[in-house]
């Protein structure tokens, strides 16, 4: 029985939140300031898709390639962001010092979630040991 573990990478989660910063970053004017917060993962409004950060990521046809989908009509992602993005800093309200959390701290935040991720190798462990 092969009970080698085979955890995620700190790149695998580095590209991941990179990843989630390029599409805050991809938001129009119009989507930063009536379809971003940080409180809802996602759900229909007069001004469209309102959504969190793992939110509008679930739309996003890179993450839906990778597995991670937004289901706006059960306003949910169907993986916890700290398992697919190896932290949940960055996509929860408390993790925020501000009442209002903008796309721009969204931004910050991701910034230091990938700033603290290292490229020290994962580790296995090998049954044989």
């Amino acid at each position: 029985m092969d009970t080698t573990a085979n955890p995620i990478s700190n790149s695998v989660y580095r590209e991941r939140l990179q990843q989630a910063k390029r599409v805050m970053e991809g938001l129009t004017e119009q989507q930063r300031s009536n379809n971003f917060d940080i409180n809802r993962f996602a759900s229909e409004s007069e001004f469209g898709v309102i959504a969190c950060i793992a939110g509008h990521c679930g739309l996003d046809p890179w993450f839906q390639a990778q597995g991670f989908e937004t289901d706006i009509k059960d306003s949910n992602v169907n993986i916890l962001p700290e398992d697919f993005f190896g932290t949940m800093k960055p996509f929860y309200r408390s993790y925020y010092q501000t009442e209002h959390v903008t796309v721009d701290d969204a931004i910050c935040a991701l910034d230091r979630a990938i700033d603290s991720l290292t490229d020290v190798p994962s580790i296995s462990v090998d049954p044989a040991t």
